[in-house]
């Protein structure tokens, strides 16, 4: 059963959210990613998975960094019509999410558990390294493309 907001949905998001789907279903759980500045083994993480679809389809989203709910540090896609694709759900199994913006709201969809706030990822870069961060992107983006 399709939800019935789903035909209020345009359809190059509807496209999008599909891709980003079946992508998602064939990324190997053990992706190798790098190691951080620490040498520790890079985790996969919503950043990561974020900017890796953005790269893959940068004509069409954009990713944005802020706070999902309560203050967790996240990343997610937005398209040009607003639409929010949650790629990497934060405390959630399954996913990506989509999150349609009615045309009638004036506020967009992050304005109850989305937060922009682009300085999050200060903390992401010192955890990690900004170097070893874009490696891990790279990758990712890498196997997006061979795959798509």
């Amino acid at each position: 059963m399709l939800h019935p907001i789903w035909r209020e949905i345009n359809p190059q998001d509807k496209k999008l959210y599909g891709e980003t789907r079946a992508l998602v279903e064939l990324i190997p759980d053990d992706i190798g990613l790098g190691s951080d500045y620490n040498g520790k083994r890079v985790e996969l993480s919503c950043h990561i998975v974020a900017r890796a679809f953005a790269n893959v389809f940068s004509d069409h989203v954009r990713c944005v960094d802020g706070y999902f709910s309560a203050g967790f540090p996240h990343s997610w896609l937005e398209t040009e019509d607003f639409a929010l694709i949650d790629t990497f759900p934060v405390q959630m199994i399954g996913g990506p999410l989509l999150f349609w913006k009615h045309p009638l709201f004036h506020m967009k969809v992050t304005y109850a558990l989305y937060q922009e706030e682009p300085s999050v990822m200060h903390g992401v870069y010192k955890n990690v390294g900004k170097w070893q961060f874009d490696r891990a992107v790279g990758i990712l983006t890498d196997l997006l493309i061979a795959l798509h």
